[in-house]
């Protein structure tokens, strides 16, 4: 993050307060000719990005590093190592296999394209650098690599859900289940024909009763959203089964996510006590 920044690495521009969020973008120039930077950051200081520049590829490194850029504008031609070169080393990082990386390069090198397609460059910018077209293609990519952080999250989100030990359902606006995870699905008795048409309502009702709180718990009592219990009955020798059942979100679609948690043995223990 900035604070944590090694300033004889990594310079940043002076921001614009006005126009700086806090959760602006990061963007890292890799390019060892000064007035090549200077151009960059003062084209985009009064965009809403947190501008930082390194002057060669191994201090380019090190402050993707540091400064965990959201996007790279690298050049393709350095003394130390080249940006080819850069860009083959940061890929080979599998968290940094969906950073967007701009290779900065002279309108009359095009034989370096296949190069660095090969090592993982996104796009590339031929100098002298066009104001428009830089703003356009770092704006580009900054949204599609939004969507493809939101894609991987809502995926890694879904294996968390997925195999989580407490049951969690969606249901939409007319109450139907709409997804159910493997918690739920086996608590409930959900089957593949229940998604997508049967309410949770009738869900519920087909294998449990509605009860009152069979232990109340300062938790419970101060909760802003308390949960309704169900009982099911499996068997003359055999303790009831309870399930707690709280909605706990609304997402922006009117799904509602409902939280179902297996609450016999803490209903046993309170009784045996």
């Amino acid at each position: 993050m900035p604070s944590a920044v090694n300033e004889s690495v990594l310079r940043r521009v002076a921001p614009v307060p006005e126009r700086r969020s806090a959760r602006a973008p990061r963007i890292l120039v890799i390019d060892d000719t000064p007035s090549v930077s200077f151009t960059i950051e003062k084209l985009l200081a009064y965009e809403d990005y947190h501008v930082y520049s390194a002057a060669s590829g191994l201090a380019g490194l090190d402050a993707v590093e540091q400064c965990a850029p959201e996007l790279v504008l690298l050049d393709v031609v350095m003394p130390d190592i080249s940006g080819i070169e850069v860009c083959r080393r940061i890929r080979a990082v599998p968290a940094l296999h969906h950073l967007p990386i701009v290779m900065l390069t002279s309108a009359t090198r095009a034989d370096v394209y296949p190069a660095a397609l090969e090592a993982g460059a996104d796009d590339f910018i031929a100098k002298p650098i066009d104001r428009w077209e830089l703003r356009a293609r770092v704006a580009s990519l900054l949204r599609r690599s939004a969507v493809v952080a939101q894609e991987l999250t809502a995926v890694l989100f879904g294996c968390l859900v997925e195999t989580a030990t407490d049951g969690f359902v969606s249901v939409d606006s007319r109450g139907v289940v709409t997804f159910a995870n493997v918690a739920a699905r086996t608590m409930l008795w959900i089957g593949h024909a229940d998604i997508g048409s049967t309410p949770l309502a009738d869900v519920l009702t087909r294998h449990f009763i509605g009860a009152a709180n069979p232990v109340i718990t300062p938790e419970i009592v101060d909760s802003p959203s308390p949960p309704a219990y169900y009982v099911r009955r499996v068997g003359d020798t055999r303790p009831p089964r309870w399930i707690a059942v709280r909605n706990v979100a609304l997402l922006a679609d009117s799904t509602q996510v409902v939280h179902i948690k297996d609450e016999s043995c803490r209903v046993a223990t309170s009784r045996v006590r």
